[in-house]
């Protein structure tokens, strides 16, 4: 079995992140794994100061306060992972580094604000065409960021590709239009976990 396995999902706002750990998660337990799943902002009183402060503050000021978070989370998923869980998180470094480049912050400084966080053993960006999209953001309620994230689509995440890889290492780019399109992403990572386990 896994010693501890770190999976986190990215992509703009709308794109079935919450949804894809969640049925991730399902998935996994019931063939028997452990499963944590966790977010980012977290809901502890350092990750709703950071959401919340997204409306006032801006630039490298929200950028430490995210990575504050962060790094108080990181002892969370830390201890998950020593006792053997695989830890699904919404969100993580990638979504941090797009967000922060959004709000004018270059990669170089987030990365440095983040120096030491754990590092995944699997990222994916999720991303879907604009159509389904619009039509699962209809009844959301977007933050500053989000909204100017929703504006630029998916396009960040794609041009900025190989500075992101260069940044957080390998990065698989899975589409989430529909519901066979989450039983491939189940399937990329049970092949991934698969694999893992043969090595040990």
């Amino acid at each position: 079995m896994l010693n501890g396995y770190l999976i986190t999902f990215d992509g703009q706002h709308g794109v079935g992140k919450s949804y894809m750990t969640n049925f991730v998660s399902e998935r996994l337990t019931s063939l028997g794994y452990q499963v944590f799943t966790s977010k980012e902002p977290t809901d502890t009183e350092i990750g709703k100061l950071a959401r919340s402060a997204e409306q006032d503050f801006t630039g490298r000021t929200l950028a430490c306060l995210f990575a504050a978070d962060r790094h108080q989370h990181c002892k969370l998923i830390q201890e998950k992972l020593s006792e053997g869980h695989i830890v699904l998180c919404d969100r993580y470094l990638i979504s941090g580094l797009i967000l922060q480049n959004m709000d004018d912050v270059d990669f170089s400084y987030t990365m440095n604000l983040n120096e030491a966080v754990v590092v995944p053993d699997m990222q994916i960006i999720l991303y879907a065409d604009s159509d389904v999209l619009n039509e699962r953001l209809k009844s959301k309620q977007t933050s500053r960021l989000a909204q100017q994230e929703q504006s630029e689509g998916y396009d960040r995440y794609r041009h900025h590709k190989d500075e992101l890889e260069k940044c957080v290492g390998d990065i698989a780019y899975m589409v989430n239009n529909s519901t066979a399109d989450a039983e491939n992403i189940v399937n990329h990572i049970l092949q991934e976990l698969k694999q893992r386990e043969a090595k040990n």
